[in-house]
């Protein structure tokens, strides 16, 4: 029996399979990593089409259905009629394309993402079509870059999943931003990233968000007031010196859906390298300070910081009250805290002066 002659398989460089299936974009030959030709896979399926058919699922319904219904309306009307059925298949037209536009720029701008990302080690997963269904009915009317750029990161960061999974109660809450909220909630995330914890008082806000800013996050489910609440503060840099210590007051942070999108949209990124026109560095040991000691004078409130964070050392305790203490006393007090945390000296330094030149306050009350 005469041998077949075998031939060299040549792979080509390009997923055949993203671009039989009417790639009129070029997604699948955008797409490098693995993940990104799972989106390109995904999208190409599932949403894109060639040009005539905007939508699949239910915009391509709701066409159908819009103009069967207009029509038999018209048939109803008189002929000077028509020209509102005219009008309004110019709108929907105009409407569409407009939405398809939005998705093809956040969808060319996820596989750009996806491109540059680290690749993982696990193997990315398919995107699932009723996922990805939802996810286009909110991506197709963010207009703005800003809102555009988060529906793209949301959606390259899928198939790895690797800012957490992204339930549709999470996309509810990314489609009901336009740009002035996304401005907000990427400025009040540059600032978490640096404290932790934003605590806010009648007298005073670690937050350079106003006050209608931060009813406007908590309007849409974005940011919620907590009072009281232990506010973390998490290791702070003090100028070479580093520490962990809470205590409770009346504070603001991210919903549980916020922080679920926030790790989705910025996963491990640092802020400062993604918004560096935003991110605004803080003087967190400053800011603290300045908490205690108008938290403590205010109503002759007695401020606790709890100082932790080292495996095997002992949390150590810490009262501020109103009255000034010098700077003899304060060492004293203070002595347990520097022996057990010795990179929190300078920190315990510069509150003691603070502390020392306090002034006395004029009555009890």
């Amino acid at each position: 029996m005469a041998k077949k002659n075998r031939t060299t398989e040549v792979k080509p460089s390009v997923d055949i399979a993203l671009v039989q299936n009417e790639d009129i974009l070029g997604l699948g030959a955008a797409a490098n990593s693995p993940a990104a030709k799972e989106i390109a896979r995904g999208v190409i399926g599932n949403l894109f089409r060639p040009i005539g058919i905007y939508l699949e699922g239910k915009a391509e319904a709701a066409k159908i259905v819009a103009l069967a219904k207009a029509r038999n309306e018209a048939a109803r009307l008189d002929a000077q009629t028509s020209e509102v059925f005219e009008r309004a298949r110019e709108r929907f037209i105009s409407q569409e394309t407009r939405k398809q536009i939005n998705l093809e720029q956040t969808v060319t701008r996820a596989i750009e993402l996806a491109n540059i990302a680290p690749v993982s080690n696990d193997e990315p997963k398919p995107i699932p079509p009723d996922w990805l269904l939802r996810w286009s009915e909110g991506a197709q009317y963010a207009d703005d870059a800003q809102v555009q750029e988060f529906w793209a990161r949301i959606l390259a960061a899928k198939p790895s999943e690797e800012g957490g999974h992204v339930s549709p109660v999470v996309l509810s809450l990314l489609r009901d931003m336009d740009s002035h909220i996304a401005q907000l909630f990427v400025r009040f995330s540059c600032e978490l990233a640096q404290i932790r914890t934003v605590a806010v008082d009648a007298d005073f806000s670690a937050t350079t968000l106003t006050y209608k800013d931060i009813l406007l996050l908590e309007e849409v489910g974005l940011v919620q007031q907590y009072n009281p609440a232990s506010l973390d503060f998490g290791w702070i840099d003090t100028k070479g010196s580093i520490g962990h210590f809470a205590w409770t007051h009346t504070a603001i942070g991210l919903t549980q859906r916020a922080h679920s999108l926030a790790t989705a949209l910025f996963g491990n990124h640092k802020l400062d390298e993604l918004y560096p026109d935003v991110f605004q560095p803080m003087d967190v040991a400053g800011i603290i300070i300045e908490i205690i000691l108008k938290l403590s004078a205010k109503d002759h409130h007695l401020a606790m910081l709890t100082f932790k964070g080292k495996d095997g050392v002992e949390p150590r305790t810490l009262g501020i009250t109103w009255m000034p203490i010098q700077p003899e006393k304060w060492q004293e007090i203070t002595a347990p805290i520097v022996r057990d945390y010795p990179e929190l000296a300078s920190f315990i330094e510069r509150l003691g002066s603070e502390v020392a030149t306090r002034p006395m306050p004029t009555s009890s009350r």
